[in-house]
């Protein structure tokens, strides 16, 4: 597993609670230009949504070819899809400065499409892109959650409970490609 009980981070902005957050490098691959950032997993998100701005940050043109409707929150909102690259730090980030600093990469990412969206503050690793790659296991007893990548010759499925016996409340796996 690429990453094992990680642990949640307090979001204050809204009310206070514990989530599932990791901080990420989004990257374009085709510069190395990158936005850190502390990113929650939203399994509520449809996609990854990136905020509008970081297009310019990362030196990204984005085309009306790209244009997308998506729906956030039930309200109809333009954005543009492109591929980016991630980067997920260790389980403790480095700060100098109070400013974040990519010491400690523990894993690399391939590309995934995210949506960037005007008049969005913070990122959301949502369901095209993340969690539709990957499995993500919540604890929330403990609050840690792990990430795996899943093995192709496991059929997956997208949400269950986990069983009562487990040490986990919520398994979100998702279907490869190929499998319904």
């Amino acid at each position: 597993m690429p990453i094992v009980e990680y642990p949640f981070i307090a979001d204050t902005s809204w009310q206070p609670t514990w989530r599932p957050y990791l901080p990420i490098e989004f990257v374009n691959p085709n510069n190395g230009c990158g936005v850190l950032t502390f990113a929650p997993i939203d399994s509520g998100a449809l996609h990854c949504y990136i905020p509008f701005e970081w297009a310019r940050e990362m030196d990204i043109t984005l085309e009306e070819s790209d244009r997308i409707d998506v729906y956030c929150a039930d309200v109809k909102r333009e954005g543009y899809k492109y591929e980016l690259g991630m980067r997920i730090f260790g389980i403790v980030p480095v700060y100098r400065d109070n400013v974040f600093v990519p010491e400690n990469i523990i894993l690399g990412l391939p590309e995934i499409e995210v949506v960037f969206l005007r008049e969005l503050k913070n990122p959301r690793l949502g369901v095209n892109g993340f969690l539709a790659t990957y499995v993500l296991i919540l604890n929330n007893r403990i609050k840690k959650f792990s990430i795996r990548i899943p093995r192709e010759d496991r059929p997956c499925t997208i949400c269950r409970p986990a069983q009562e016996s487990s040490l986990f409340d919520l398994i979100i796996e998702a279907p490869f490609p190929d499998t319904p």
